[in-house]
């Protein structure tokens, strides 16, 4: 792959090199190799629009709009590529909560002395933790574990909510627009 489509870093580049030289798998070359006819961009057309679907034992299935075809559930194209976009929206939400909370432990474990790592840039914890309006009294380390306190509190909080008090009706004209019955339907509520 060329260069500046692995990065306009140096050092990223660099890196890349000294990876190629080592003999080392790498993100760079796996989406290489992942391209049709050595066009590393050229992707199945299918799993480019999202209408290409292998959740259950029945698929791959493919979609079709135009021809209205559908998986073997019935699912259209629509469908089809709504459900992957939520699917993926799902998946990058839990890695990010995931790198939060490990973020979170290896904070609090610096601020303690724990870990072999400082706070380097304590102008940033302290712009963070006033944005957050946590006070900025105290040392770096008391102000990182009020971070912590803060951010842990907030994930659990969402952890002990009632599915029930997430939930919100749409406003009535986005209800009378999509056919929705505002007074009784079920199908009227969406997640905030």
């Amino acid at each position: 792959m060329e260069g500046d489509r692995i990065s306009y870093h140096e050092s990223v580049r660099r890196a890349y090199r000294r990876l190629k030289e080592d003999g080392i798998t790498n993100i760079w070359d796996r989406y290489e190799a992942q391209g049709l006819g050595g066009d590393p961009d050229k992707r199945c057309p299918f799993c480019m629009g999202g209408v290409r679907c292998d959740l259950c034992s029945n698929g791959p299935c493919r979609a079709d709009a135009e021809k209205d075809k559908r998986g073997v559930c019935g699912i259209t194209a629509d469908g089809m590529a709504m459900r992957m976009m939520a699917l993926r929206n799902v998946l990058g939400a839990s890695t990010y909560h995931y790198h939060t909370e490990q973020t979170l432990k290896t904070l609090r474990a610096t601020a303690l002395g724990k870990t072999p790592f400082s706070i380097a840039e304590p102008g940033k914890l302290r712009d963070f933790a006033s944005r957050l309006g946590l006070g900025l009294s105290g040392s770096d380390a008391e102000i990182a574990l009020r971070l912590c306190d803060f951010c842990e509190a907030e994930i659990s909080t969402a952890r002990r909510t009632s599915p029930a008090s997430s939930w919100r009706p749409w406003p009535r004209r986005s209800a009378e627009r999509h056919g929705k019955n505002w007074a009784s339907s079920p199908a009227a509520y969406t997640v905030r």
